[in-house]
């Protein structure tokens, strides 16, 4: 069972999100300056089929491309949202973190604040959200462990 918690940012761009349900996170591609322009992500699915999302969002600022290792799992995103050459809020920072490292932030640290913390045993494992020029708003899908992962 996937839960989808969120999301945090503003209410412009367009919706975004994966027509397959995600089993395991493999990587994050993340876009940023100062502010998040786009993310990206690849995935399994339960059948251990492999899936990419499109990038959602701009194609400014410096790439980023986080690989998770095979015990590797995303335990919490958080971030920043705030105005940015506009009146709605975009995400203006993000930052990963897994069982194993700390990534980010990307982008600025500025606005208000966001954290998602999944609770003990499980893992976040894809995302859905808003984009336009650039990433509007962001969400997570969690789902626990299995006994078999």
């Amino acid at each position: 069972m996937v839960d989808k918690i969120g999301p945090w940012g503003g209410n412009g761009g367009r919706p975004c999100d994966i027509k397959v349900a995600s089993y395991r996170l493999e990587s994050v591609t993340i876009c940023c300056g100062t502010v998040v322009d786009a993310i990206a992500f690849s995935y399994w699915d339960r059948n251990m089929k492999g899936h990419k999302s499109q990038l959602w969002g701009g194609v400014g600022g410096s790439v980023h491309k986080i690989y998770l290792g095979a015990s590797e799992f995303l335990m919490e995103v958080s971030g920043t949202f705030s105005p940015f050459r506009g009146p709605s809020d975009v995400i203006t920072s993000l930052t990963l973190v897994t069982n194993v490292h700390h990534y980010g932030p990307f982008g600025v640290p500025q606005g208000t604040q966001f954290c998602i913390r999944v609770k003990k045993n499980n893992s976040i494992v894809g995302f859905f959200g808003r984009s336009g020029d650039y990433l509007d708003a962001i969400g997570v899908y969690v789902r626990p462990f299995c006994s078999s992962d």
